[in-house]
């Protein structure tokens, strides 16, 4: 592969699985994890409008979507684009809203994947886009704070990659 990871791509994959893994470069698992992990937030979501004891923070709700973040940064990676999106609703767009076309979107690349084995990278830029506005309109923050955080709560796991994997401080830039 000759595409030079972008900078929030590099600090995903200090966590992924090293290039010589059969993972390293499959989607279905970043696929299938990413529609988990906006499901995962969207019931975080819900849970602060009608479950009364449920404590909702803006560290709980960065903590999700730096997962999504995660898979997002992986599977740009892996089509060799670039993490940031142009794409993005306005300032009026519903936060709701901005979680449904993220879901839509992601959903449609797994779809896509699963039928024909492959998907649009325009499905991916639209998530990803929505992500941004949704950050930036309800948690007043941007895509290197979220990164940042990320990283940080991977890394602290073991002290090695999410899967067990050496960082790449130990591993090798071989990306």
């Amino acid at each position: 592969m000759t595409y030079k990871p972008d900078k929030h791509q590099t600090k995903a994959l200090e966590t992924w699985y090293p290039i010589d893994h059969s993972l390293h470069f499959q989607y279905r698992h970043p696929l299938l994890k990413l529609v988990g992990e906006i499901g995962e937030f969207i019931d975080d979501w819900a849970k602060a409008d009608y479950k009364p004891s449920f404590e909702w923070s803006r560290e709980i709700a960065l903590d999700e979507l730096g997962d999504i973040w995660y898979y997002c940064r992986i599977l740009s990676y892996q089509i060799g684009e670039p993490s940031t999106s142009e794409y993005g609703g306005n300032s009026t767009t519903s936060p709701d809203l901005l979680l449904s076309i993220m879901i839509t979107n992601s959903a449609k690349m797994l779809d896509e994947f699963l039928s024909i084995g492959e998907w649009l990278p325009k499905h991916l830029r639209i998530a990803i886009g929505m992500l941004k506005q949704l950050l930036s309109q309800e948690f007043d923050c941007l895509l290197d704070e979220l990164t940042d955080l990320n990283y940080t709560k991977l890394v602290s796991k073991s002290g090695m990659g999410k899967h067990g994997w050496k960082t790449i401080a130990e591993y090798g830039n071989s990306y």
